[in-house]
């Protein structure tokens, strides 16, 4: 596996900018992930509150011996 096989989503039904957080995933697993959070999130809101944890404010992905994790900034 390599680091470009590793995107980040969102952990939750709601995204950073929404009160959630974000993981990382290995990019094929995305859209199963898509369509679960389709069902499951149809009917929740989410509040408006930025989530300003270094988990949050990374861009990028990465693999580190073969399992996905969030790139945190220094």
């Amino acid at each position: 596996m390599q680091h470009e096989d590793c995107i980040l989503v969102n952990q939750n039904c709601c995204s950073c900018n929404s009160g959630g957080t974000q993981v990382a995933i290995h990019k094929q697993y995305e859209q199963d992930i898509m369509d679960r959070r389709d069902i499951i999130c149809a009917s929740m809101g989410c509040l408006t509150f930025i989530n300003e944890s270094p988990v949050c404010t990374a861009k990028k992905a990465r693999c580190e011996q073969g399992i996905c994790k969030v790139n945190i900034p220094k």
